[in-house]
């Protein structure tokens, strides 16, 4: 069984979030530029709540550079 089979349906999920909003901050910074995009264009375009996206990222530019909240768990250190 590969890595992804092994996740379960909660991580998946959370990575098409992911997905989306990165995907959706992108589209919306090409389309209209960076100052007129909003964490809440960003939100409505990806079909999350702008609480939702603060799940994943600390600010829009997180989202257009796909950075990664730290997330440290005892299955990460034990890596």
């Amino acid at each position: 069984m590969d890595a992804l089979q092994k996740t379960g349906l909660r991580d998946r999920k959370r990575r098409e979030t992911r997905a989306r909003l990165e995907e959706a901050a992108v589209t919306l910074v090409l389309r209209d530029g960076l100052e007129q995009t909003t964490i809440g264009t960003i939100s409505e375009l990806a079909d999350v709540s702008p609480r939702t996206f603060f799940n994943y990222f600390d600010s829009k530019g997180s989202a257009i550079l796909g950075l990664r909240h730290l997330e440290i768990t005892d299955e990460t250190v034990s890596d």
